[in-house]
């Protein structure tokens, strides 16, 4: 008999409508607070763009120790090499005015990123191509040849970015020995591109402030000693500490870098190699749990039979493991279930977990008739077992140890019954909650997270952060990741809406129910709150909007963002800190890498617009366009409204605080429209607008004038781009050259003009459908894109 063997089980699919509650200093609730260094203080430099590569382009450092990114020019026939990565490395260097000795870099082993499986990959396209053809030919009846080369032109272009195999060299910075912490130089090769970008940062100026007097076993001592202030030390094996050397202010400390494994979950610890004290501190483990108003609706829910592997019999009972994938256990802690679940062999091959009483659906509180306390135990294994191979096999993300999940729970990793936690790149539990075992309605008490797909999604994609991201990940990155993997997977922009079914509707202010939305703006946002959670509401609003932008253009949308995502957050790279500015550049970096996955695809414009609707730029002054619609119907009487976001409406104070009050965004655009992409047929140029506001930075909009629309609606297609400036014409930006030219050349805009308009929700709700979810998922996406809609109504009155 085989190993692995097929299951079926019903699970828990909910729609429910949001809910919410208040915010809370998540520093608090971990029983051992962060602690967090001061601002780097680092001198300015001067780089020479005259020295990089021809035709390069990105962000160079300004100060020394400052993250940048160089994207390369494309050449189709250089191979992947140490020696190439290495001379492109010190061409780079020589222009940011690194004079160091070049072997305090020490070159890693060069990483292959993993690649989802070409069959699966060819599957999705094939599968949104068809359902987005589809769609549109209910709308039109007969598509046209514009509109076929604009569904060609995608399936191509996510086809070549999924199939793109990416080599990482990387280069760690040591000085006198000790490797200097998060300082990684990335040389990025990709197959068709050749050496394709140089990211990370480096310090030319090393002053140590402390010297090096403890030895390992003093350092780990001390750490513990700190933490068992607070909390029990467990007795897991300790592994080596290792001496690193921390950027810290104006200077750089000795340090002794390990991880303190507490009952509640590990820390990570830097302890001064000198007097012993603890210089930063972080959990290596997440949560999900708050308070709000008093709300007991009552879920919209339903079910979907699912298919998934467990291991053979043993005893003649079926178990939900799968060895070396997935385990997932019961705790007992609503005082119905004792043991895990199990179901005899039938002897048929197959086990039905589909059965009565495991399949029962009434799960919310335990006193009501028939409560079920099994459901919950196959709800996570099904979801697990299918994000696990979505993951790895089509989104080409790293392999996963086997990952062992704990439902029905009354303290996750030490945060009480209302909670949900992940921990390293294995572990998870799930909190059974006060609403579900006490039968509470108070708004402190969570209903079952287990039973919360978007919780257990939310969890499990800490697992997917921890995993696959490039260097020292911070919590509010995590936590917005998180959530967008909960949003994108599951069609829905609502975390957490049936276990905190008592709260209320969201309230932006990080605990669950949250919701991406368009509040969740840098750095207004922070004004609401700024715990981890809260924060992280900012990234996930911006990959979601991004996200519905690619849907209204192709069913591959979902499956892009998520895809390209992944390969993103494998070279991002964390800076230390919880000021504006940190959360900030944070932000930035991962749009620093996801952006240039998009540099030769008209989707680009669709990215910045996601991130800029978050307040979020490539540059202080910036050029981005979006249109009202990407299929424009011939008989409209009026033409088509463009959005500008012209750049950020805040600069950074020298403590990192944000400074609203100096916005420093272009305030005048001109958009062009043509018929070709060279803009030659049917040119129609906006003149000089004006009328740019603060809003998500600064943006203004322009309807194209009806006598022009006639002109240009009668061809298939049209293109456009715009051309940002100051009041008096200077600092110029286009949306051709995006982040003040940290991408070049990218393509225009473009929308395909039909007999009759495509509406977004239309194509939208297919586009945002992953294989294996039913089809009453559709729903949250349709309201989703009218609001889309909407949205871009609004920032265009």
């Amino acid at each position: 008999m085989n190993r692995f063997l097929q299951a079926i089980a019903v699970v828990w699919f909910s729609i429910c409508l949001a809910t919410g509650g208040h915010a809370q200093d998540e520093g608090r609730l971990y029983p051992v607070k962060p602690i967090y260094p001061p601002e780097l203080v680092r001198p300015e430099i001067t780089p020479s763009i005259q020295a990089l590569p021809a035709e390069a382009a990105g962000q160079l450092p300004a100060y020394d120790g400052e993250f940048f990114r160089i994207n390369l020019k494309p050449q189709a026939g250089v191979q992947a090499s140490a020696q190439g990565a290495q001379d492109i490395l010190g061409t780079v260097l020589n222009a940011i005015g690194w004079t160091r000795s070049r072997e305090e870099l020490i070159l890693q082993e060069p990483q292959r990123a993993p690649q989802g499986d070409p069959g699966a990959i060819e599957d999705e396209i094939k599968r949104a191509e068809e359902e987005t053809r589809k769609r549109l030919s209910g709308e039109y009846g007969k598509i046209n040849e514009a509109t076929e080369k604009a569904l060609r032109e995608q399936a191509e272009e996510v086809r070549s970015r999924a199939n793109t195999r990416t080599t990482i060299y990387r280069y760690v910075q040591h000085y006198q020995g000790t490797p200097l912490e998060n300082t990684a130089l990335q040389v990025i090769w990709q197959s068709g591109m050749g050496f394709s970008a140089v990211t990370g940062r480096a310090f030319n100026a090393v002053k140590l402030t402390n010297a090096r007097r403890l030895d390992a076993d003093e350092a780990q001592r001390a750490a513990e000693k700190y933490i068992g202030q607070y909390t029990e030390v467990s007795g897991a094996p300790k592994p080596q500490p290792e001496l690193v050397i921390l950027p810290y202010g104006e200077g750089f400390k000795y340090a002794w870098r390990m991880d303190v494994t507490a009952v509640d979950g590990p820390y990570r610890v830097w302890v001064d190699a000198q007097n012993g004290n603890v210089l930063q501190l972080d959990p290596l483990y997440f949560f999900d749990g708050g308070r709000g108003l008093v709300f007991n609706p009552n879920p919209t829910t339903g079910t979907v039979e699912k298919t998934f592997e467990v291991d053979a019999p043993s005893g003649g009972q079926y178990r939900l493991q799968l060895s070396g994938v997935l385990n997932v256990n019961n705790s007992g802690a609503d005082g119905v279930c004792s043991g895990d679940a199990t179901i005899a062999d039938p002897g048929t091959g197959e086990a039905n977990f589909n059965v009565n009483p495991i399949n029962g659906t009434v799960v919310q509180q335990v006193n009501q008739a028939n409560y079920n306390c099994r459901f919950q135990e196959v709800n996570v294994y099904a979801w697990l077992h299918e994000h696990i191979n979505t993951v790895t096999s089509t989104l080409g993300g790293n392999a996963f140890g086997t990952i062992t999940a704990t439902v029905n729970h009354n303290n996750p990793c030490g945060f009480g019954i209302n909670n949900a936690c992940a921990s390293g790149t294995t572990s998870l539990t799930f909190g059974i909650g006060g609403g579900t075992a006490n039968n509470s309605t108070n708004f402190n008490d969570l209903f079952n997270t287990a039973i919360d797909v978007t919780v257990v999604t939310h969890e499990f994609g800490h697992l997917v952060n921890n995993n696959n991201y490039g260097s020292n990940i911070r919590a509010f990155m995590n936590e917005g990741l998180a959530d967008f993997w909960a949003y994108t997977f599951h069609n829905v922009n609502t975390l957490g809406a049936w276990a905190g079914q008592n709260r209320g509707a969201p309230a932006n202010d990080g605990r669950i129910p949250r919701q991406a939305d368009v509040q969740d703006v840098f750095p207004e946002h922070r004004s609401i709150a700024n715990s981890a959670h809260a924060d992280g509401e900012m990234i996930a609003w911006a990959l979601w909007s991004a996200r519905l932008e690619l849907n209204a253009i192709s069913a591959l949308g979902t499956f892009d963002i998520n895809n390209n995502l992944m390969a993103a957050i494998a070279t991002a790279a964390g800076t230390t800190g919880t000021t504006d500015r940190t959360v900030h550049d944070n932000y930035l970096n991962l749009l620093q890498q996801l952006a240039p996955r998009y540099a030769t695809s008209r989707n680009i414009h669709k990215i910045l617009t996601g991130f800029a609707r978050a307040g979020i730029y490539l540059s202080e002054r910036d050029a981005v366009i979006d249109i009202s619609d990407d299929f424009l119907n011939r008989n409209d009487a009026g033409g088509p409204t463009f959005t500008v976001f012209t750049g950020r409406d805040y600069t950074f104070n020298a403590d990192g605080s944000a400074n609203t009050g100096t916005q420093p965004f272009n305030t005048r655009f001109t958009v062009e429209v043509a018929n070709d992409e060279a803009f030659t047929v049917n040119l129609v140029s906006s003149g000089v607008q004006s009328g740019v506001a603060a809003s998500s930075g600064g943006v203004g909009s322009w309807t194209l004038p009806a006598g022009d629309w006639n002109t240009l609606k009668a061809q298939d297609q049209i293109f456009y781009r715009v051309t940002t400036t100051n009041n008096t014409g200077g600092n110029v930006r286009t949306s051709g050259n995006p982040g003040n030219s940290f991408l070049t050349n990218v393509p225009p805009g473009r929308a395909a003009i039909n007999e009759t308009g495509e509406c977004e929700c239309a194509c939208g709700a297919s586009a945002a459908t992953p294989r294996g979810v039913a089809a009453v998922t559709l729903l949250p996406v349709v309201f989703a894109l009218f609001w889309l809609r909407r949205l871009k109504r609004k920032e265009n009155r």
